[in-house]
Formats: C-alpha cells, sequence, structure tokens
C-alpha cells in the first residue's frame, strides 16, 4: 500500500499522511546509509584517532549537561 501510495497509484485513499511518514522513513535510511559510509571513509583516512575525537565530543556534551544541572539550568528526573 506505501509502495502503491509513493507512485500515485492507490486512488481512493488519503495520501498525505502515508507520504509524510514514508518520506521520514526514506530520509532515516538514507541518514544512516550515508553516515555509514562516511564514517568508514574517515575511519580509514584518521584511524583510531576518530574513536578519541568522538569521545572527546561526548565528553564535552555531558560535562556540559552536568554543569547546566548543578547550576539548576535543566530540571533532572527524579528516581
Amino acid at each position: 500500500m506505501l509502495f502503491d501510495i509513493a507512485r500515485g497509484r492507490e486512488l481512493g485513499v488519503d495520501a498525505a499522511p502515508y507520504q509524510l511518514k514514508l518520506r521520514l522513513h526514506a530520509q532515516t535510511v538514507l541518514s544512516f546509509l550515508v553516515g555509514g559510509i562516511i564514517g568508514v571513509m574517515v575511519y580509514q583516512a584518521i584511524g583510531g584517532r576518530l574513536l578519541f575525537a568522538t569521545a572527546s565530543v561526548l565528553l564535552a556534551l555531558s560535562l556540559l549537561g552536568i554543569w547546566q544541572a548543578l547550576r539548576g539550568d535543566v530540571s533532572v528526573p527524579q528516581a
């Protein structure tokens, strides 16, 4: 059904919501595909340094989140 709607062959159906879902799904799949290909190419180019670069970005993000939580800028859910 979704494939027929994407090709414009399903006539009696309100296709707009399905087209939106299909477009979102296609964008997600393409993003993972392109990200995987670029990731492999970058890893082959710079090797293990990519892991340290990624770890540095994640560390910076986590420290920012901790700093905001300690300052009270972000609400922290209570367990």
